[in-house]
């Protein structure tokens, strides 16, 4: 079991997906992973390499698919220690910028609220990396009251995309905010998305969060 396991990483790795095909047509390799050690298969998909393109996604997609169909556990979460610790597919696709992935875990019952022993959550991630269509699509079918979720750093999602000045962040915020994201939210140095945006001289962002700020009760336009 343990050579074929090796196979099926190999083939996925390399997005071969007629050799992954077989594999576990055999019913040879663990399709979780064999151990707690080796990386599950389906984590594994969305983690292995840095190709990117539409032919790669496509191959991604399909090899996803796969998985799911011979039964890969949707929610398992990587044991290894490593910066997969405690992610789920899910989580790793998410902070990939992988949506199409994201829609075919989603679809296929995946758990988009499960947390990483940092707490951090796959909203979290995508927006710490600037995926601004991970988040928009996740901010869409994720749970409402996961969206003011704090990490262990006592970040939100909206306060880790403030945080950053490069990448698409302003995209990410944009995203959170129409959600309906806490904009009053402080991080562990009192710092709310606003502060934060004008300490980097965001003025996109400043805007954008001004004009969402919640009307006091009682007062006139």
């Amino acid at each position: 079991m343990g050579n074929s396991s090796s196979r099926l990483s190999r083939a996925i790795y390399e997005q071969d997906v007629d050799k992954v095909k077989r594999l576990l047509a055999s019913k040879g390799p663990s399709i979780n992973g064999a151990g707690s050690k080796r990386i599950p298969p389906i984590i594994e998909c969305v983690s292995s390499g840095f190709r990117r393109g539409d032919e790669e996604d496509k191959r991604r997609c399909e090899i996803l698919k796969l998985l799911v169909q011979h039964g890969a556990d949707l929610n398992v979460q990587c044991q290894t220690d490593s910066w997969l610790l405690g992610k789920t597919a899910a989580i790793v696709a998410a902070e990939r910028g992988f949506v199409r992935c994201l829609q075919i875990l989603f679809d296929s019952g995946a758990d988009l609220n499960i947390t990483t022993p940092d707490g951090d959550t796959a909203l979290i991630l995508a927006a710490s990396w600037g995926q601004a269509d991970a988040v928009k699509y996740l901010v869409e079918h994720m749970s409402v009251s996961m969206l003011n979720h704090r990490n262990d750093e006592g970040k939100t999602a909206l306060l880790v995309a403030a945080s950053e000045s490069e990448f698409d962040f302003y995209r990410c915020m944009r995203h959170l905010v129409v959600a309906g994201a806490d904009i009053n939210v402080k991080d562990g140095e009192g710092n709310t998305a606003l502060m934060l945006s004008v300490k980097l001289e965001q003025e996109d962002r400043v805007e954008l969060l001004t004009e969402h700020v919640p009307a006091i009760p009682g007062s006139q336009e």
